[in-house]
């Protein structure tokens, strides 16, 4: 038999599709001609990300095309609960003991003398709360009339009350502040006393939060990070050695039940578990104690030991638990990204919601500014109208008709109708300017002395330069084979971003072939492929003109 020196893949796709070694001179010119255009046309297979943080089929490469978006939210209330959640030296005599309530008992009252129905329910069910009507502000001494002699322990669902008749409400609680009192006999979400008026509001103030120093970190399937809490040590006759792959040898008879822990303050659930919760799996016999945020290994008292732990936190959807060290790459930028949620003409879509967002282009190396945040400036004026409103001109800012949704502030809610009390709003032609009315403040000198803080969208978005050390650090970012994990966190909101990566050969030549209605087998080593591609040569032209 002829000696042919070819290797065993080569002999393979040769033989695979009814190729001699007669062809193999021809097919060495035409692979060195593949090879060349493939060096140049092929070398990763790219997916876009949108926003998703687990990547299940990526490949070893530089991530491509990053763009980084801030998000701003802010909490807001109806100012439906009427219970301030305060208690007052409130005493009631004996005579209150068929209501469940002692005497000398603390509570709150309530005015309840201009409703016909109030509901009353609890933020937590492990809460306790009791209650009685009575006509006067119950006092020592004074005893009060009960409403239906019945005492109410918090659950789940509401107690309705008819009011009528009685001028007060008393309530004695486990936790006065998680109990919420409204009117109507329907019963709605809790949420906390602002005053029996909406917020934020001067009195009631809501923070405006924002992605504050963007932190992208990327990392495999393990998401435990090493180096560990505990380092190398021996306790209780017990050796802990751990390796620089993240295993730890342990060996040795225990004396008393003896921990080794792992990482500690972070928040791997808000209940304790030892195999899988509602996010998380724990590989190697691990325990995660909710109360003191540690995650650990004991080894219990006289039990021999002399194995290799290979602990890992993974997704609990992750189903290859193949053992593999952490692996860890983190940009932090020293900027703050704000945004405005609208109804449409966002620049990013975000858990269902529209956004006008400050971004970050890597691929341009800007930072892009399309919203402003600033303090409300003290030149603004005061309108000579009866229903006094201060009005502030941004002109800077996008002009807007009265009814688009045009800032976040944080003393007062957005509303179009600017004659509402407490409300912010656009002025009615539809300029860059800001009308505020706010009820109680009638001066100028009251205005100025407010802290407001706004956030409006710019007409003309304001750009930034990355520094080349930014650039640099953001393009180094790769994703890790088979599995890649994508955090994008600040010091206050998470922020999105979306990116292209490379994916598995397998799966981009699977793709090719998608478009093509082929539905051949091929070998996607990376050393044949050429050949491969050559046998099919309108396969390999094709490749080439999508220019994958």
């Amino acid at each position: 038999m002829r000696k042919s020196g070819l290797t065993g893949d080569e002999a393979y796709i040769l033989s695979k599709h009814g190729k001699t070694t007669e062809d193999l001179g021809p097919l060495k010119k035409e692979i060195g001609k593949i090879k060349e255009d493939l060096s140049n046309k092929i070398t990763k297979f790219y997916a876009s990300n949108q926003g998703e943080v687990h990547i299940a089929d990526s490949d070893n490469g530089k991530i491509q095309d990053m763009m980084l978006y801030g998000k701003s939210s802010q909490f807001t209330t109806t100012g439906k609960n009427l219970a301030n959640g305060q208690n007052i030296n409130c005493f009631i005599n004996s005579v209150a003991d068929t209501c469940g309530i002692s005497s000398n008992d603390i509570g709150m009252v309530i005015d309840v003398s201009k409703l016909t129905n109030v509901s009353i329910s609890t933020r937590s069910i492990q809460d306790r709360y009791r209650f009685a009507c009575a006509n006067t502000v119950p006092t020592k001494g004074n005893p009060i009339t009960c409403y239906n002699g019945t005492s109410k322990d918090g659950t789940k669902d509401s107690y309705t009350m008819d009011t009528t008749g009685y001028n007060y409400l008393f309530i004695n609680a486990t936790k006065l502040e998680d109990i919420q009192v409204e009117k109507g006999s329907e019963s709605t979400s809790y949420e906390p006393y602002t005053g029996g008026q909406p917020s934020p509001s001067p009195d009631y103030p809501q923070e405006i939060k924002s992605v504050v120093k963007p932190r992208v970190k990327v990392c495999g399937k393990n998401l435990l990070p090493f180096p560990y809490s505990n380092t190398s040590k021996t306790q209780n006759g017990v050796t802990f050695d751990v390796q620089n792959d993240g295993t730890i040898h342990i060996y040795g008879t225990a004396s008393a039940a003896t921990y080794f822990n792992f990482s500690t303050n972070i928040e791997w659930g808000s209940e304790d578990f030892s195999n899988t919760n509602e996010k998380y799996k724990l590989v190697g016999n691990l325990f995660y104690n909710a109360n003191n945020k540690i995650l650990s290994y004991v080894v219990r008292e006289s039990v021999t030991c002399d194995f290799i732990l290979k602990p890992m936190v993974v997704l609990n959807t992750e189903t290859d638990l193949t053992y593999e060290p952490y692996h860890e790459q983190t940009v932090t930028l020293p900027y703050t990204l704000n945004a405005i949620p609208v109804a449409s003409n966002g620049n990013v879509t975000i858990d269902g919601q529209q956004y006008v967002s400050d971004y970050i282009d890597v691929e341009r190396g800007k930072v892009v500014r399309c919203v402003k945040r600033e303090p409300l400036s003290k030149n603004g004026r005061l309108s000579s109208s009866s229903s006094p409103f201060y009005t502030y001109n941004l002109p800077s800012a996008k002009p807007k008709t009265i009814t688009e949704v045009f800032v976040l502030c944080n003393l007062a809610q957005f509303n179009s109708i600017t004659t509402s009390n407490s409300q912010i709003g656009i002025s009615s032609d539809g300029s860059n300017s800001l009308r505020m009315r706010l009820d109680g403040y009638a001066t100028l000198e009251q205005y100025t002395r407010l802290s407001a803080e706004i956030i409006y969208e710019l007409a003309t978005p304001q750009e930034i330069d990355l520094t080349s050390d930014q650039i640099q650090a953001f393009k180094s970012l790769a994703t890790n084979y088979p599995v890649t994990n994508i955090e994008v966190s600040s010091d206050q909101l998470d922020g999105y971003t979306v990116f292209n990566y490379p994916i598995s050969m397998q799966n981009g030549w699977n793709y090719v072939k998608q478009q093509l209605n082929d539905n051949r087998d091929y070998i996607y080593d990376m050393d044949t492929q050429s050949a491969e591609a050559y046998i099919n040569s309108e396969y390999a032209l094709a490749l080439t003109e999508l220019e994958v």
